[in-house]
């Protein structure tokens, strides 16, 4: 059985619980590799298992018929993916597709329902997460609705390193489909942000030159998703939760 004392947790949201709540959820975590295309799950899918990231982004991505594809949410190791399992035997809405390499400690969803059902405040600390990714949710569909490309990639951009590193290892192709738009059009937004300075890119790797000038042509979103991640921990995050 594993020990919170045997876990290396760079997930903020299990350093956010109580020493008792994450107690009962360490006997069942388990670190797995997570590599980029892997899909954590499909829309409609059973949920089989609860990812705690400890490293890299995966994307929440709706899907329409035709197959095109658009990030509804992203998620680091500020937080997790599959926690809804806890509420009731439900089916992925999105496809959970990670996007940036990474790490996670993984534990069986039924498992983690019938632990949630054990803790008042376990149950109380996820639905405070999943308040802020529902928040995040709509500021996204906001910003897609609403906001130029480049300032939505900006968005992306900031995110991902906030997360990571100025070094980020995304596709032109993999920012299109998160986009959801063509790839010649991320190329010319992101022409626009190397312009302009921010940015430099080479062979799918994206390096975030200036933070200041791609903040300065960000929309406000970006500052908001922030705020509503942070908010997801009940305004008090762990100091690290952002790389």
């Amino acid at each position: 059985m594993t020990s919170v004392a045997n876990l290396q947790i760079r997930n903020g949201l299990l350093t956010a619980l109580s020493p008792d709540d994450l107690s009962l959820l360490a006997p069942h975590l388990r670190e797995v590799v997570l590599l980029p295309g892997d899909l954590l799950h499909r829309p409609g899918e059973k949920i089989e298992q609860v990812y705690f990231l400890q490293s890299g982004i995966v994307s929440l991505m709706a899907v329409l018929k035709g197959g095109t594809h658009v990030e509804t949410a992203s998620i680091g190791r500020e937080g997790a993916v599959g926690t809804i399992e806890g509420f009731g035997s439900l089916h992925a809405f999105t496809s959970a597709r990670v996007q940036v390499a990474g790490s996670a400690l993984r534990m069986p969803g039924p498992i983690f329902r019938r632990t949630i059902d054990d803790s008042a405040s376990l149950k109380e600390s996820i639905n405070h997460y999943h308040m802020s990714v529902m928040a995040h949710v709509q500021q996204v569909t906001a910003c897609n609705a609403l906001h130029d490309l480049t300032s939505r990639l900006a968005r992306i951009l900031l995110l991902a390193a906030d997360r990571c590193a100025d070094d980020i290892q995304l596709s032109q192709e993999s920012l299109a489909e998160m986009l959801g738009v063509r790839r010649s059009s991320v190329t010319a937004a992101a022409a626009i942000l190397r312009g302009e300075g921010a940015i430099e890119y080479r062979r799918a790797v994206i390096k975030i030159l200036d933070r200041e000038k791609l903040r300065n042509m960000v929309c406000e979103c970006y500052s908001t998703i922030r705020h509503t991640i942070d908010v997801g921990f009940n305004t008090h995050p762990p100091a690290d939760v952002w790389a």
